[in-house]
């Protein structure tokens, strides 16, 4: 049975915007949209009827498109991709945010910000009023990802599905990635810690080794948090290291042999990426972490790097080389039902890098 953080990560993983889905991020939708602006929700039409809902918007300031007059009627049909809810409550009325619309002539479509099912909070995206006055500079993304950045901000206690959705704006593919880590960077100089553990994720996610070596000075601080995963998964499964140039950022964090949970496993994922001989090193030091994901990690690196290695230590991407493999160096390469544990695994290759790692240079 999954326990509560693998069912909460496989749930951020699935909703991510790395997966195949509609993409609902907060600049993709701006993208779309024929009319952006910032007002409020003044009243509801009797709807639905015929499986539409209408709504007036008062108009508070335009961010894309063109409206003449302060207040304009939309309508909400049902299909397209967009299942609203059977009601939508008159507390709704009064409701603060960023409206995404199409527009025909005079006549408004409302794009919720949520495709499928969605919630009446999902009509727009939410503001609090004062930062609904706030003016930005820049283009519409950049005015979009400030909101973004305000709008999590401004919530005393964001839910899986808050960081979910802050989160895959700043890794959409339709968000310019020099504008997605400036926003990051924002919430990594937060003084709160959660919104510190989104703003590296976010960063880590994009490929920041800036950021990765942030984290190495502030690890303890955001493993505080018991959201703290979203980071540890940013960097096993989405980061993507700049070849060895990342590596001794990488193996910087891997020398603090951190007690925060999963961070070496992490570290190795995304060093195993980095199928070079630099990488060896700071894989050996992973050997002796305490968290036998790491060791398994580091074993399987050694391992592969062995089989698959010429004699100069390049690993080409043909088939297995093979001049440092073994009998033994096949055997201790991890593999289910082996019945070796992770320590013995850890002990053989450190004494086989022991034995070798003049060969490389080192």
């Amino acid at each position: 049975m999954l326990s509560k953080k693998a069912i909460i990560t496989l749930a951020f993983l699935l909703h991510g915007a790395w997966t195949l889905r509609a993409d609902t991020s907060i600049t993709a939708i701006g993208q779309s949209a024929d009319v952006v602006m910032i007002g409020t929700l003044t009243n509801l039409g009797s709807g639905p009827s015929n499986g539409q809902f209408t709504f007036t918007l008062g108009v508070t300031k335009v961010l894309k498109g063109q409206i003449n007059t302060p207040s304009i009627t939309a309508t909400l049909i049902s299909g397209g991709g967009y299942i609203p809810p059977s009601v939508i409550p008159t507390s709704s009325i009064g409701q603060v945010g960023i409206w995404f619309l199409t527009q025909s002539q005079d006549n408004y479509q409302l794009i919720p910000t949520q495709t499928g099912h969605f919630l009446p909070g999902d009509l727009s995206w939410p503001l609090t009023p004062s930062l609904a006055t706030l003016n930005f500079p820049g283009t519409l993304e950049q005015h979009l990802l400030q909101y973004l950045i305000g709008w999590y901000q401004s919530l005393a206690n964001p839910s899986t599905r808050d960081d979910m959705r802050c989160v895959e704006s700043l890794q959409s593919p339709s968000t310019i990635p020099q504008d997605a880590l400036s926003a990051a960077n924002s919430l990594m100089g937060s003084l709160v810690v959660a919104d510190q553990v989104i703003g590296f994720a976010a960063a880590i996610g994009l490929g920041s080794d800036d950021a990765l070596t942030s984290l190495s000075a502030s690890v303890e601080v955001l493993a505080s948090s018991p959201k703290f995963y979203i980071i540890t998964d940013a960097l096993s499964i989405l980061y993507h290291p700049h070849g060895a140039a990342s590596v001794p950022i990488l193996k910087r964090i891997i020398d603090l042999h951190s007690s925060a949970p999963e961070i070496d496993a992490a570290a190795g994922a995304a060093l195993s990426k980095i199928v070079v001989k630099e990488a060896l090193p700071a894989m050996a030091e992973l050997l002796n972490s305490s968290d036998p994901t790491a060791q398994l990690r580091a074993a399987s690196f050694f391992g592969l790097f062995t089989l698959f290695a010429d004699q100069n230590g390049i690993v080409s991407g043909g088939g297995p080389t093979g001049p440092f493999a073994t009998d033994q160096t096949r055997q201790y390469t991890p593999r289910a039902n082996s019945g070796i544990t992770p320590q013995a695994y850890s002990s053989f290759w450190q004494e086989w890098w022991a034995q070798n790692h003049a060969l490389f240079g080192f």
